[in-house]
């Protein structure tokens, strides 16, 4: 897997930190539920006690008007650039950047999360400069496009279709096999939690990693085959 990786894509929350530390994901999905019912809105029963504010994001888009979606993305967006300061990093992701980065590999982030949280999050730590593009969400974006759809995935690698097979995954969940695969490129299951591995082999992850120091090493060993 390794060898054929010219083209590194990793997703934000997890292969590079835990943007939710501090500033929770339960706790940002409550408050964006909040924001709904103060928006005069019927709270619909799939929303109560979601701990997910991607998935409260998705809801919204589906049962929502247009109005109420557009105002709830701008809140989850305001809360993961809150939640990205005081975000932890992922350990070992050093190690990944400087061993892609020393054997002429290309690194890309491809996340769900906003694109104003990553940015902010690598400009803080100084890490911006070593990435080709930061991939997110985006202002005005369906939520029906983010993983496990491939959409993401090919605003990555526009202008690069000739080197789909050269590029690869790392993420922590099964949407990101599932928008791997969707998108033709490989895929690496970063297994960072008990029952991750099970899972990410069985929706058919090419790799699975527990620790990002592992993929680092793939990375320096590993002739390179493209």
């Amino acid at each position: 897997m390794a060898s054929r990786t010219r083209f590194l894509l990793l997703d934000f929350d997890g292969p590079v930190c835990d943007i939710f530390a501090e500033y929770s994901a339960p706790q940002i999905a409550q408050e964006l539920v909040d924001l709904i019912e103060k928006l005069g809105q019927p709270i619909t029963p799939t929303l109560i006690g979601e701990q997910d504010p991607l998935q409260v994001l998705r809801v919204t888009g589906r049962l929502y008007s247009t109005t109420v979606l557009a105002k709830v993305d701008a809140a989850f967006r305001a809360a993961e650039c809150a939640a990205a300061r005081t975000a932890i990093p992922t350990p070992g992701v050093d190690d990944v950047i400087d061993s892609a980065l020393a054997t002429g590999r290309t690194l890309i982030v491809v996340s769900n999360n906003s694109r104003e949280a990553v940015v902010s999050y690598l400009k803080s730590h100084n890490l911006l400069d070593f990435f080709e593009a930061v991939i997110g969400r985006y202002e005005g974006m369906n939520p029906e496009l983010l993983k496990p759809d491939r959409h993401l995935l090919d605003l990555a690698l526009k202008g690069n279709e000739a080197q789909r097979a050269t590029c690869v995954l790392v993420g922590d969940s099964t949407t990101d096999t599932e928008a791997a695969q969707a998108a033709g490129v490989g895929s690496i299951g970063y297994a960072n939690k008990p029952g991750k591995s099970e899972a990410l082999t069985e929706v058919g992850a090419d790799a699975v990693i527990r620790q990002m120091t592992e993929l680092a090493t793939a990375l320096r060993d590993a002739p390179r085959g493209w």
